[in-house]
């Protein structure tokens, strides 16, 4: 599929600038007015975003479902509520909702609503009542490209690059980087999926730049962490349009370097987020129960 995300629904309409980002969630959060009920800000709402994002993750693997699909479903959570506010539509049977519709779109269809509904003790109505709200919400917009693919294509590709100069230049040190990188291949992989998967539940880096710039970019990472940061850059530098990229890369970098900060995703362990960014989540959280209450109250005394 990654040729034809030129083209795409997601390239066309879901990529924005930082500013456009910023201006579609304000305008989101700016709901109707309510007397006595005090709304939460949209930072408020960027925070609540993580938090439902990573109960997606969790629910997600819960329920045995691969990372493309559960990264579908936060995307699909995501676009919604860049259109809407927390405050109208309740955004946990959303997540449910959103895993429940990637789980179809990405050809996953053992998970279906009956099975959600019961394993998270939740109105299997409800999600499907949920979906009718979702679908026209992104505009039905279902295909959702990620970096994972292009990510393991530059895996192999950075493999063939190496072998390939260790051949026809043994004595520039492409031997020793060759077999430095296939012995880190399989922790480089697994170590860079996880990276993408914290980065889409921490940041929105996916409405902001191109699914291959960031694996590009988390590759840089990767082998750079284990001490191949010199044989990527040789990579890097034979690559059509690089120079166009390092600027959106340093970027990036920042983004993914900020997940990995503040998520926590251990095996066997559930997924939290760290230090004073959890306590800012927990002040957000508590505004919105706040809101929540004064809502419930506007509509009994209407």
């Amino acid at each position: 599929r990654g040729r034809y995300y030129p083209t795409s629904t997601q390239r066309n309409h879901w990529l924005f600038s930082t500013e456009e980002l910023t201006q579609a969630k304000i305008q989101a959060n700016q709901g109707r007015e309510r007397e006595g009920v005090d709304r939460i800000s949209y930072i408020d709402e960027e925070y609540l975003n993580q938090y439902y994002s990573l109960a997606i993750y969790r629910m997600g693997k819960a329920l045995n479902a691969s990372d493309p699909v559960i990264c579908t479903a936060i995307v699909y959570y995501k676009r919604f509520y860049l259109r809407h506010s927390i405050m109208e539509y309740d955004p946990l049977p959303f997540g449910a909702t959103s895993l429940f519709v990637a789980s179809k779109s990405e050809e996953n269809r053992q998970n279906n609503s009956g099975i959600i509904a019961e394993k998270f003790s939740m109105d299997r109505n409800k999600i499907l009542n949920f979906e009718c709200h979702l679908l026209p919400g992104i505009d039905f917009h279902l295909e959702v490209y990620h970096p994972f693919k292009p990510y393991l294509g530059l895996i192999l590709k950075m493999k063939q690059f190496l072998d390939a100069n260790a051949q026809a230049c043994p004595e520039e040190g492409y031997q020793m980087w060759s077999a430095q990188f296939k012995q880190a291949i399989a922790k480089i992989k697994t170590d860079g999926e996880l990276s993408i998967v914290k980065t889409m539940i921490y940041t929105d880096i996916f409405f902001l730049y191109p699914p291959g710039q960031i694996a590009l970019t988390v590759l840089w990472m990767a082998a750079s962490h284990f001490k191949l940061g010199a044989p990527f850059l040789k990579f890097f530098n034979q690559l059509e349009n690089c120079a166009e990229l390092k600027d959106n890369m340093k970027k990036i970098n920042q983004l993914i370097s900020e997940a990995n900060k503040n998520i926590a995703i251990l095996d066997n362990q559930k997924p939290t987020f760290n230090g004073a960014h959890l306590q800012k989540i927990q002040e957000s959280n508590r505004l919105f129960q706040q809101f929540l209450s004064q809502k419930a109250e506007w509509k009994r005394n209407r």
